[in-house]
């Protein structure tokens, strides 16, 4: 009589199962290229760089979009977090786009974009998920460039908004209120963003510069703290995908400085 044990049985079916690959594998990129640089043909995210120099911090993001269709856009995100976010309700930078550009899709009705931003989420409006973003609330400033900017060359917009996220990594959101006009400015030239959450008022605050700040009210409840209360600098790009023309592309490089929160907000 023989005896067979779990295992082996397992084993022996294993053994006979053909492999599920239906074809033989080629090389994608053995990263040889004597540019020392990542290939556009094989690769989305080309360049990502983050440094201290004296006296800020500056971030790059270049990006190329995807050639599968000639609708919806491929998000991508590059951030400098702040620690212990929890106690930050109110923060300020210093931002400085240095370039910018962006390369948009005529068969795609959505532009290209890249943005330099201070965000981040400041309570959920039900039971939070620890680690799940559905349902944070917050607010942001933005320094932006998009591909179907009528504004002259080298000019960013300058934004202020608030949202809500709508799925665990908040790559969806919709908005809270408006999104509001800061005004202009050129690439080279600072804009001093401040963010702060008016619990008692239900707001937030936002200011640029010396401006009078710009209020956007909401009727959600905020007793909770958001599920990821993350709240950073940093770079956010929407590449346009293209299928009947050239591949989009999304390229900024910024500075960040003077960085400052609200007394109780440090680690």
């Amino acid at each position: 009589m023989r005896f067979f044990t779990l295992s082996t049985l397992m084993l022996a079916a294993l053994a006979s199962t053909p492999s599920i690959a239906a074809e033989t594998y080629v090389t994608y990129d053995a990263f040889n290229a004597a540019s020392g640089t990542l290939s556009p043909s094989l690769w989305n995210q080309i360049e990502l760089g983050r440094e201290v120099k004296t006296g800020f911090a500056s971030m790059r993001q270049r990006n190329l979009g995807q050639q599968i269709s000639n609708s919806g856009t491929l998000n991508l995100s590059h951030s400098l977090p702040f620690d212990e976010p929890w106690r930050i309700t109110q923060m300020r930078a210093e931002i400085t786009v240095t370039s910018a550009s962006t390369v948009a899709c005529a068969a795609n009705t959505s532009p290209t974009e890249t943005n330099a931003r201070l965000t981040g989420a400041f309570f959920n409006n039900g039971v939070p998920t620890p680690g799940n973003a559905t349902g944070d609330v917050g607010a942001q400033i933005r320094l932006v460039l998009r591909s179907n900017s009528t504004a002259p060359a080298g000019t960013l917009q300058v934004e202020g908004l608030a949202y809500r996220c709508t799925n665990p990594d908040c790559s969806s959101t919709v908005l809270v209120g408006a999104v509001q006009n800061l005004g202009t400015v050129a690439v080279g030239s600072m804009v001093r963003a401040q963010v702060e959450w008016d619990q008692p008022n239900k707001r937030f605050l936002l200011t640029r510069d010396s401006n009078p700040a710009v209020s956007i009210g909401y009727t959600d409840s905020d007793t909770s703290g958001p599920g990821n209360p993350n709240k950073l600098l940093g770079i956010r790009q929407q590449l346009a995908n293209c299928f009947s023309g050239p591949r989009t592309e999304a390229d900024l490089e910024a500075r960040f400085d003077n960085v400052a929160v609200n007394a109780s907000g440090t680690p």
